[in-house]
């Protein structure tokens, strides 16, 4: 027969919330179920992530990847002109977590990648992902 495991609210708020933990993780770490890390959450009202939030903090554990670096010069300004028009006119909105062209001109392409990598610090291993 199982043995019917407390967890405290203390326990589920440093695990949970501080430490940012997963439920599968933090079951995995207590040796019980993921049920059971919810039915605690629960009792002691400690409100759950969406699954957005979740995923995000999965897969950036060190925080925000992303940072923006304005621009510090006419040259900068010119390039951060061109980025923007770039993706307000051949940019693809309809997903609002990728970033997509519609103009294949290799020129244009890496015109857009430099205002990447320079103004919102975009490695080009990370520029290489795709997500189809």
């Amino acid at each position: 027969m199982a043995e019917f495991v407390t967890l405290t609210k203390a326990k589920l708020e440093d695990l949970y919330i501080k430490n940012q933990l997963s439920v599968p993780v933090i079951a995995k770490k207590l040796g019980c179920s993921g049920h059971k890390i919810n039915y605690w959450l629960g009792k002691h009202n400690i409100l759950k992530r969406s699954i957005s939030n979740a995923i995000y903090l999965k897969y950036n554990p060190n925080g925000d990847p992303f940072n923006f670096t304005p621009p510090k010069n006419p040259k900068e300004e010119r390039l951060f002109g061109l980025g923007i028009g770039l993706y307000w006119g051949e940019g693809n909105k309809a997903n609002k977590n990728i970033v997509k062209l519609g103009n294949s001109d290799p020129e244009l392409l890496k015109v857009f990648i430099q205002f990447l990598v320079k103004f919102f610090n975009l490695g080009l291993k990370l520029l290489a992902q795709r997500v189809d």
